[in-house]
């Protein structure tokens, strides 16, 4: 009686347990495969979670797992939303016997989820561009930027499928439309976007073709650029940092008197220049390349904003020459003549 007893106990307790247990949703599998999850993805019109962590074991990364990738309310989020989840674990730099190929796959990864810090979350379409990217170890913060991830691209999609519908002006103000609701730094990133605007604009309304042209112009300035600045400097492994800096600041400016170079070329170069003086703590011999820059290519974006800088760096070195005048120049200045006698 007294081991039937016990057995019945035994039995009790593994059915509570089974019951509790039955309470938590299961924690989801994080794949490896981040090539084959996103052909899932493009087949059901999923989105993917892509976790990108870094080498080692560090606090933050710790804390994710603990307190957000095992929290109910995460799990919930996940099924709810149907997400696919990919975890991509970069090796330590010092590691040994890390493939090329496995090294260029995880770097795609890093490049593509926007990662800037360790863990990442991305959450992205089958595309994999990333709706949202972004670092955090805050559950409700975590839960509140993915569903505005999720928000965001069904706001997309609806407008890229009224777009499919139209023609001509119609279907790129719906381009146009869909392009505003990406994160404004990666607009012109979304795969086939700027391409699709493009083909449907052949009289270049929105300016995309003129966009590209430059880009490309600039590409093939600069890459001749730099060959006849190379064939202009020779060898300059002898000279010391600031001999050579001289050197090429006074090469480059030599090659801008030609005129054949592109006004964002132009701006580019200049625009180097004033950093060359800046790493050496010269802002005054900075500025008037800094306006030479904004001059060069004024219906840039950058244009206004150099001329900002120009006039704030001027106002701040004329305080500074103020307040740096020498006790001697303010007693001259301030004593009075003697009299004549």
């Amino acid at each position: 009686m007294k081991h039937a007893f016990f057995r019945w106990m035994a039995l009790l307790a593994g059915a509570l347990a089974m019951t509790q247990t039955g309470c938590k949703p299961a924690s989801p599998k994080w794949s490896e495969d981040y090539a084959g999850e996103m052909k899932k993805a493009a087949a059901e019109g999923s989105l993917v979670l892509v976790l990108v962590d870094g080498p080692g074991w560090n606090a933050p990364s710790d804390e994710l797992h603990r307190g957000v990738l095992k929290a109910p309310e995460f799990i919930d989020f996940v099924k709810e939303h149907r997400l696919r989840l990919v975890e991509a674990v970069i090796p330590n730099p010092r590691g040994k016997g890390v493939k090329p190929d496995v090294a260029n796959r995880l770097q795609e990864i890093i490049v593509k989820s926007g990662v800037r810090r360790y863990p990442t979350l991305a959450l992205a379409d089958s595309t994999g561009y990333p709706f949202v990217s972004f670092s955090s170890t805050d559950l409700k913060q975590v839960i509140s930027t993915l569903r505005s991830g999720v928000e965001q691209r069904k706001k997309f999609a609806a407008k890229m499928a009224e777009a499919a519908s139209l023609q001509g002006d119609e279907r790129v103000q719906r381009l146009m439309s869909a392009r505003e609701l990406l994160p404004e730094d990666r607009r012109d990133a979304y795969p086939g976007l700027i391409d699709a605007i493009i083909k449907s604009d052949p009289q270049d309304k929105t300016g995309f073709q003129k966009r590209i042209a430059d880009a490309q112009q600039f590409q093939e300035q600069m890459t001749l650029f730099n060959k006849q600045l190379a064939e202009q400097l020779g060898d300059v492994s002898k000279l010391k940092p600031q001999e050579s800096m001289k050197m090429w600041r006074e090469s480059v400016l030599e090659l801008l008197k030609e005129d054949t170079w592109a006004p964002m070329v132009r701006q580019f170069i200049y625009q180097s220049i004033v950093v060359s003086y800046f790493q050496e703590n010269k802002p005054k011999e900075a500025l008037p390349y800094l306006l030479k820059a904004a001059d060069a290519y004024p219906e840039s974006p950058q244009s206004e904003i150099m001329r900002r800088e120009y006039e704030r760096l001027t106002a701040e070195l004329e305080k500074g020459n103020a307040e740096t005048k020498t006790p001697a120049e303010s007693t001259e200045s301030s004593v009075e003549p003697p009299a004549e006698q």
